[in-house]
């Protein structure tokens, strides 16, 4: 029998690894709900089941309900095992969803220019993760990728 693609309950699903999911409707329609992040970005810890880090992202969603997300699972073997191309290649739908994507250019992606990020990575396979995001940012628009911390 066919292994089962994972999947986190109330995303869609980008790729294997990559889901994704508006902010609260309500929340948008709310000028005054304009606090926090714009983008949530959720690099889960390795092996981590879906249902898991989807509960991070339900507490990110009450603390920033405007907010889109993005969770990113983080399987051990493709942290371990995988070259930093292949790596990149995993990573490449984040940035295509949130900076649009090489035909589409610049600023046609969910996060726009100006937009906030609050980036979680968990534990070493979320930041290896993380990194091949950077990565890919880096080798599309040959700068570093708009962050900063606080």
């Amino acid at each position: 029998m066919p292994r089962k693609p994972p999947s986190v309950q109330g995303f869609d699903s980008l790729s294997e690894q990559v889901f994704v999911r508006d902010g609260d409707a309500e929340a948008v329609a709310n000028a005054h709900a304009h606090t926090g992040p714009d983008v949530v970005v959720i690099y889960g810890w390795g092996d981590c089941l879906p249902q898991h880090v989807a509960k991070y992202a339900d507490g990110y969603r009450a603390m920033f309900p405007r907010a889109k997300q993005v969770v990113i699972l983080s399987p051990i073997a493709k942290a371990l095992f995988t070259s930093r191309e292949q790596k990149r290649g995993h990573m490449t739908p984040v940035v295509n969803h949130l900076f649009g994507s090489p035909d589409a250019g610049r600023g046609a992606g969910a996060a726009q220019s100006n937009d906030t990020i609050l980036i979680h990575a968990m534990s070493n396979t979320g930041a290896i993760n993380a990194a091949a995001t950077f990565d890919v940012y880096f080798e599309r628009f040959e700068s570093a990728m708009p962050i900063a911390s606080s």
